[in-house]
Protein backbone atom coordinates (compact mmCIF):
# COMPACT_ATOMS: atom_id res chain seq x y z
CA UNK A 1 0.00 0.00 0.00
CA UNK A 2 1.21 3.21 -1.18
CA UNK A 3 0.67 6.52 1.03
CA UNK A 4 2.44 10.13 0.58
CA UNK A 5 5.14 9.32 2.92
CA UNK A 6 5.67 6.03 3.07
CA UNK A 7 4.93 2.33 1.23
CA UNK A 8 3.56 -0.22 3.60
CA UNK A 9 3.58 -3.80 2.64
CA UNK A 10 2.58 -6.89 4.44
CA UNK A 11 5.23 -10.22 3.51
CA UNK A 12 4.48 -14.11 4.40
CA UNK A 13 7.90 -16.16 3.68
CA UNK A 14 10.13 -13.02 3.06
CA UNK A 15 7.97 -11.70 0.09
CA UNK A 16 4.77 -8.80 -0.16
CA UNK A 17 1.87 -10.57 -0.58
CA UNK A 18 -1.13 -9.31 -2.68
CA UNK A 19 -3.34 -6.30 -1.84
CA UNK A 20 -6.68 -6.60 -3.32
CA UNK A 21 -9.09 -3.35 -2.78
CA UNK A 22 -12.74 -3.52 -1.99
CA UNK A 23 -15.49 -1.02 -4.04
CA UNK A 24 -14.81 1.15 -1.12
CA UNK A 25 -11.44 1.65 -1.91
CA UNK A 26 -9.88 -0.17 1.48
CA UNK A 27 -6.94 -2.19 0.52
CA UNK A 28 -6.97 -5.41 2.17
CA UNK A 29 -4.72 -8.94 1.94
CA UNK A 30 -5.30 -12.36 2.63
CA UNK A 31 -4.46 -13.56 5.93
CA UNK A 32 -4.41 -17.34 6.53
CA UNK A 33 -5.57 -18.05 10.41
CA UNK A 34 -2.33 -18.91 11.91
CA UNK A 35 0.22 -17.84 9.83
CA UNK A 36 3.22 -15.71 10.30
CA UNK A 37 4.21 -12.37 8.55
CA UNK A 38 6.31 -9.40 9.17
CA UNK A 39 5.77 -5.50 7.64
CA UNK A 40 8.03 -3.84 5.70
CA UNK A 41 7.70 0.18 5.38
CA UNK A 42 9.58 2.06 2.59
CA UNK A 43 10.47 5.71 3.41
CA UNK A 44 9.20 7.23 0.37
CA UNK A 45 10.59 11.26 0.69
CA UNK A 46 13.68 13.00 1.61
CA UNK A 47 13.24 13.63 4.77
CA UNK A 48 13.24 11.62 7.66
CA UNK A 49 9.68 10.32 9.15
CA UNK A 50 8.64 8.54 11.98
CA UNK A 51 6.39 5.97 12.08
CA UNK A 52 3.84 4.64 14.42
CA UNK A 53 2.56 0.74 13.73
CA UNK A 54 -0.29 -1.09 15.14
CA UNK A 55 -1.83 -4.36 14.75
CA UNK A 56 -5.22 -5.50 15.89
CA UNK A 57 -5.17 -2.40 17.67
CA UNK A 58 -1.91 -2.64 19.33
CA UNK A 59 0.92 -0.69 19.24
CA UNK A 60 4.06 -2.79 17.92
CA UNK A 61 6.17 -0.76 20.01
CA UNK A 62 4.95 -0.81 23.47
CA UNK A 63 2.63 -3.77 23.56
CA UNK A 64 0.04 -1.64 24.57
CA UNK A 65 -3.68 -0.39 22.87
CA UNK A 66 -2.66 1.59 20.14
CA UNK A 67 -3.14 5.41 19.56
CA UNK A 68 -2.47 8.13 17.44
CA UNK A 69 -0.93 10.42 20.59
CA UNK A 70 1.45 7.33 20.73
CA UNK A 71 5.01 9.22 20.11
CA UNK A 72 7.09 5.92 20.78
CA UNK A 73 7.68 4.99 16.80
CA UNK A 74 10.64 4.49 14.30
CA UNK A 75 12.63 7.09 12.73
CA UNK A 76 13.35 6.07 8.96
CA UNK A 77 15.41 7.91 7.17
CA UNK A 78 14.80 9.36 3.66
CA UNK A 79 14.33 6.40 1.30
CA UNK A 80 15.05 3.69 3.35
CA UNK A 81 13.30 1.02 4.54
CA UNK A 82 12.46 -0.67 8.16
CA UNK A 83 11.42 -4.37 8.69
CA UNK A 84 8.94 -5.00 12.03
CA UNK A 85 8.83 -8.85 12.69
CA UNK A 86 6.46 -8.40 15.58
CA UNK A 87 5.45 -6.78 18.62
CA UNK A 88 7.71 -5.07 21.31
CA UNK A 89 6.32 -6.14 24.78
CA UNK A 90 8.27 -5.47 28.16
CA UNK A 91 11.70 -6.20 25.98
CA UNK A 92 10.25 -9.59 24.14
CA UNK A 93 9.11 -9.69 20.42
CA UNK A 94 6.23 -11.66 20.02
CA UNK A 95 5.82 -12.69 15.78
CA UNK A 96 2.82 -11.34 14.15
CA UNK A 97 0.65 -14.11 13.95
CA UNK A 98 -2.66 -13.89 11.31
CA UNK A 99 -5.43 -13.96 14.29
CA UNK A 100 -7.04 -17.33 14.53
CA UNK A 101 -9.74 -15.52 16.73
CA UNK A 102 -12.58 -12.93 16.33
CA UNK A 103 -11.09 -10.48 18.60
CA UNK A 104 -11.71 -7.07 19.01
CA UNK A 105 -9.60 -5.08 16.20
CA UNK A 106 -8.76 -7.88 15.04
CA UNK A 107 -7.55 -7.93 10.95
CA UNK A 108 -6.27 -4.12 10.69
CA UNK A 109 -2.72 -3.01 10.12
CA UNK A 110 -2.02 0.76 10.92
CA UNK A 111 0.58 3.18 9.94
CA UNK A 112 0.84 6.49 11.40
CA UNK A 113 3.32 8.60 9.66
CA UNK A 114 4.87 11.93 11.49
CA UNK A 115 7.00 14.69 9.83
CA UNK A 116 7.58 16.50 13.21
CA UNK A 117 7.64 15.63 16.28
CA UNK A 118 4.13 17.11 18.36
CA UNK A 119 2.11 17.95 15.26
CA UNK A 120 0.35 14.65 14.91
CA UNK A 121 0.35 12.18 12.16
CA UNK A 122 0.32 13.61 8.31
CA UNK A 123 -0.51 10.22 6.90
CA UNK A 124 -2.47 7.32 8.47
CA UNK A 125 -2.59 4.21 5.94
CA UNK A 126 -5.22 1.54 7.17
CA UNK A 127 -4.77 -2.32 5.63
CA UNK A 128 -7.69 -5.22 6.06
CA UNK A 129 -6.57 -8.90 6.58
CA UNK A 130 -8.88 -11.34 6.86
CA UNK A 131 -8.82 -15.12 5.21
CA UNK A 132 -10.61 -15.72 1.95
CA UNK A 133 -13.90 -16.60 3.08
CA UNK A 134 -14.21 -13.16 5.02
CA UNK A 135 -12.80 -11.02 2.20
CA UNK A 136 -15.51 -12.87 -0.17
CA UNK A 137 -18.12 -12.12 2.29
CA UNK A 138 -16.54 -8.36 2.16
CA UNK A 139 -16.68 -8.70 -1.72
CA UNK A 140 -13.28 -9.27 -2.31
CA UNK A 141 -13.11 -12.37 -4.48
CA UNK A 142 -8.98 -13.55 -4.06
CA UNK A 143 -9.79 -16.22 -6.81
CA UNK A 144 -10.91 -13.96 -8.96
CA UNK A 145 -9.47 -10.76 -8.18
CA UNK A 146 -6.85 -8.99 -10.94
CA UNK A 147 -4.43 -6.84 -10.13
CA UNK A 148 -5.16 -4.17 -12.60
CA UNK A 149 -2.20 -3.19 -15.27
CA UNK A 150 -0.68 0.53 -14.18
CA UNK A 151 -0.98 3.25 -16.95
CA UNK A 152 1.70 3.49 -19.55
CA UNK A 153 3.04 6.99 -19.25
CA UNK A 154 4.03 7.08 -22.93
CA UNK A 155 1.78 4.88 -24.92
CA UNK A 156 2.77 5.71 -28.56
CA UNK A 157 6.42 3.80 -27.69
CA UNK A 158 8.56 3.75 -30.85
CA UNK A 159 6.62 6.69 -32.50
CA UNK A 160 8.58 9.87 -34.56
CA UNK A 161 9.75 12.29 -32.69
CA UNK A 162 8.00 15.95 -33.65
CA UNK A 163 9.76 18.08 -36.29
CA UNK A 164 12.05 20.25 -34.38
CA UNK A 165 13.01 17.65 -31.65
CA UNK A 166 16.35 17.65 -30.93
CA UNK A 167 17.71 14.15 -29.98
Amino acid sequence: MQGDYVALHVRVRNRPIREFHDKKGRVFVEGRPGSEYDLEVRNATGRRVMVVLSVDGISVNTGKQASLDDVDGQWIDPYEMKRCTGITDGGEVSTFTFAKRKVRNAGVIGCAVVVEPGLGPREVLTLYYDDARGLGKRGVDVRTSRVRPLGNPFPASGCTPPKGWQA
